[in-house]
């Protein structure tokens, strides 16, 4: 009993589709490689022009000192010493005090003492005083303690990835 396909012929392509199915259009290949090269060397263009600020954390605290000031002062690590300089602005957010009720402090970085293994002291002068960024007074109590982050040099996006110090 001859079977259903005897004759291979009918079940093998012929070889106009072969051709079409087997072997992709050389236009994508030409052009699809184009168009990659083309779309990372814009991504790269872009990333050596594009700049964002060296944010650097910590802790800070505020402590009442004598003559009836205050005192505030963050101790970051050793690998920061370099990135800090008098002059920078910072945002001090309290923990007592929540952020989206009451907003942030803004400070500038007075100066910076090299603490050998504990790492570098910096000390700040608050702006505003107490006085958020919503225009609240935070009421000021002994220790009072908070996160800081010290706004450092912009530098473009492809300085960051690959000179990440």
């Amino acid at each position: 009993m001859p079977g259903k396909y005897d004759d291979l012929s009918e079940v093998l392509p012929s070889d106009a589709v072969d051709d079409i199915i087997g072997k992709p259009p050389s236009w994508i290949v030409r052009r699809g490689t184009i168009i990659i090269i083309i779309i990372i060397a814009v991504i790269f263009a872009g990333a050596s022009f594009i700049k964002y600020p060296d944010i650097i954390k910590g802790k800070v605290l505020v402590e009442a000192i004598p003559v009836g000031e205050y005192l505030v002062v963050t101790r970051l690590p050793p690998e920061t010493s370099h990135r800090i300089k008098a002059g920078q602005k910072a945002i001090i957010k309290f923990r007592n005090y929540d952020y989206t009720n009451y907003g942030y402090v803004s400070a500038t970085v007075s100066t910076t003492e090299d603490g050998m293994d504990d790492g570098v002291i910096v000390q700040m002068n608050l702006d505003k005083g107490f006085v958020t960024s919503t225009g609240k007074l935070i009421p000021v109590h002994p220790a009072l303690v908070g996160d800081v982050q010290i706004i450092g040099e912009r530098q473009t996006l492809l300085h960051r990835l690959f000179f990440r110090e």
